[in-house]
């Protein structure tokens, strides 16, 4: 009788670890905070790529979806396609001022392309247990969104790039100085933006910490800690401190060398601005669209390396002092 007790409680603790290890091996994905519910057709990893049903994830970033049995071939389109200037039927261009995409892959193949542009995958879609599934990486990047992996937990998380300022104080005095930081958040292939940041002169004073002085025209602010180093980051600026304007943009010159090189910036801050208070009450400094930003996105236009402008994202509301 002990010897049966004890060959099913053997069985339960395999059984337990198995249904532990079921468990703990799932991948979980959170689209903007939202987890996806991929039903019967799990995620998988495969030559340490993370593969995922294409109609799942396609749909949860807002695009449509289509299938060409004949050719095998996903087609992924999110935007007015139709309103889009075509390269050829069917291909549309890769400078979509609406942000359009068009995203082709085939099943088994290693090429796709995006809005016509060729695009090497590092493993193929693919169809497993009647579904067809497309690397969820290269598909939430083309759809211009920011993607994390959790090893340990195995959660990924999909999330719309931001656009933000920062100010290390919310309260001053007059005679301080409060320093506003330009940040982005989630954007794969970042090199190169520009914004136009709009601020009350009266109020508050832009500092160039270099010389202790007042902003004039053509002052920078200070470096954020992205674009910097070996690829040749270039930066201008074209003020109008008389009324309270800071247009200021930079990027990297070598972009061929810094895709290349793989190691995409993404998050982090591009421009630190020091504001000296002049008067104590409240003020905001926000993003503004200029007439000298064509295409701009409320005071704001980035771009990849690619050169491509992104539009795919968020400008988050004004910063305020003295609320």
């Amino acid at each position: 009788m002990k010897k049966i007790t004890s060959i099913f409680l053997v069985f339960a603790i395999l059984s337990l670890s198995l249904m532990s290890f079921s468990a703990s091996s799932q991948i979980t994905v959170f689209v903007d905070g939202d987890k996806l519910d991929f039903k019967d057709a799990e995620p998988f990893i495969e030559g340490g790529r993370t593969l995922v049903p294409f109609r799942a994830i396609a749909e949860a970033l807002g695009a449509e979806v289509g299938w060409d049995a004949s050719t095998k071939t996903v087609t992924i389109i999110k935007g007015d396609s139709k309103d889009t200037t075509a390269v050829t039927d069917d291909v549309y261009a890769s400078n979509a001022p609406d942000g359009s995409k068009n995203i082709k892959i085939i099943i088994g193949e290693k090429n796709a392309e995006v809005n016509g542009n060729k695009v090497q995958l590092d493993v193929p879609a693919k169809i497993a247990t009647g579904r067809t599934y497309v690397p969820l990486r290269f598909v939430s990047e083309a759809m211009e969104m920011g993607v994390n992996w959790d090893a340990k937990t195995k959660k990924i998380t999909i999330d719309t790039p931001e656009v933000y300022i920062t100010l290390d104080k919310n309260n001053a005095e007059v005679g301080d100085i409060v320093k506003a930081t330009v940040n982005i958040k989630n954007f794969y292939g970042f090199a190169g933006f520009q914004v136009n940041l709009k601020y009350d002169p009266e109020v508050i004073q832009p500092i160039d910490t270099a010389s202790n002085a007042a902003f004039t025209d053509t002052s920078l602010p200070d470096e954020g800690t992205l674009l910097k180093g070996k690829f040749s980051p270039t930066a201008m600026a074209n003020n109008d401190v008389a009324n309270g304007t800071l247009t200021y943009g930079s990027a990297y010159i070598n972009m061929e060398a810094y895709k290349k090189s793989g190691k995409s910036e993404s998050t982090g801050s591009v421009a630190v601005f020091n504001f000296k208070v002049l008067k104590k009450q409240q003020t905001t400094l926000n993003f503004q669209n200029s007439s000298a930003m064509t295409n701009a996105k409320n005071g704001t236009m980035l771009f990849n390396w690619d050169g491509t402008s992104l539009t795919n994202y968020k400008v988050k509301g004004a910063a305020e002092l003295n609320k």
